[in-house]
């Protein structure tokens, strides 16, 4: 995440300079902010196998579509700096993709849906933010991780027990809400009855399926604060307060609800998977 972490603070000095110009030049925001963006995250938009400008759908066209097998999986609007970014989101919509993109070069909105209709509130980032918090949310952007295809909501996998209505996509659970059993993408399940032992299940099945290493580590969650690490010890030096061995690795739990899951969504990120492919079984 090193060359992403460049990148944003490259970009926010762009920002910072011609500022000006890009409130009122959509096409400098494409070129100068959009365009270095979807290349580093493995869209290259010069490769008109992953990306091509000015798509049209048969409802309109947008400023990019991001493409696999030579179909879209992400419709892609860019406005001038400061532009309406929410209303450019609802407006995407209409296009039946797997994510929604809205973007003026700094704040970026990025919403998955279930090829039908949004699944979830979008996820934000914004490049002039601090890069330690800023870059784990752009690996949803990732072209491995986007890639991948969906599963639907409800679907049975090999292996699951208990009737497939009870599960949930994991982006799908609210902050105290505890599932009782965590369905990975393999089929594989987990019980689980804490949040802290969702964290812990979660990185394990990463850590044993290769997903993620410690040459991954350490993630970050702030400048202060390590999520997983070879060593419990935070970048400020004070070791984790709650902190869980799982394999060679150390992984702190110590975090409200809200953060837990938050933190479960970062771990797998970084691993370049999608939280979506992940399934809860709600008490």
């Amino acid at each position: 995440m090193e060359s992403l972490a460049v990148l944003v603070e490259s970009l926010a000095e762009r920002i910072r300079k011609y500022k000006g110009r890009m409130r009122k030049n959509e096409r400098l925001v494409g070129h100068a902010l959009v365009n270095p963006v979807l290349r580093e995250l493995g869209w290259d938009p010069e490769d008109p196998k992953l990306v091509e400008a000015g798509y049209r759908f048969r409802d309109g066209s947008v400023d990019y579509a991001l493409l696999q097998d030579k179909k879209p999986i992400a419709a892609v609007r860019t406005v001038r700096l400061g532009g309406p970014l929410r209303q450019s989101l609802d407006d995407l919509a209409v296009y039946k993709v797997r994510y929604h993109i809205a973007t003026d070069g700094r704040l970026w909105l990025v919403r998955r849906t279930n090829d039908q209709a949004p699944e979830s509130g979008p996820v934000e980032f914004d490049l002039t933010g601090n890069p330690t918090l800023e870059c784990p949310k752009m690996e949803v952007m990732w072209r491995r991780s986007m890639s991948k295809p969906s599963k639907k909501a409800g679907s049975r996998q090999p292996g699951r027990s208990g009737p497939a209505s009870d599960l949930v996509p994991l982006p799908d659970l609210v902050p105290g809400q505890v599932p009782t059993e965590l369905v990975f993408p393999d089929g594989a399940s987990r019980r689980v009855g804490s949040g802290k032992s969702m964290m812990v299940e979660v990185a394990r099945w990463l850590l044993d399926g290769g997903h993620l290493s410690d040459a991954d580590c350490p993630i970050v969650l702030s400048e202060k604060r390590h999520l997983l690490a070879r060593e419990p010890v935070h970048p400020t030096g004070k070791r984790f307060i709650s902190g869980k061995r799982v394999g060679d690795l150390h992984l702190e739990t110590n975090f409200n609800s809200r953060r837990i899951l938050e933190s479960i969504g970062v771990l797998i990120s970084r691993a370049g998977l999608d939280a979506g492919d992940f399934s809860a079984r709600r008490p």
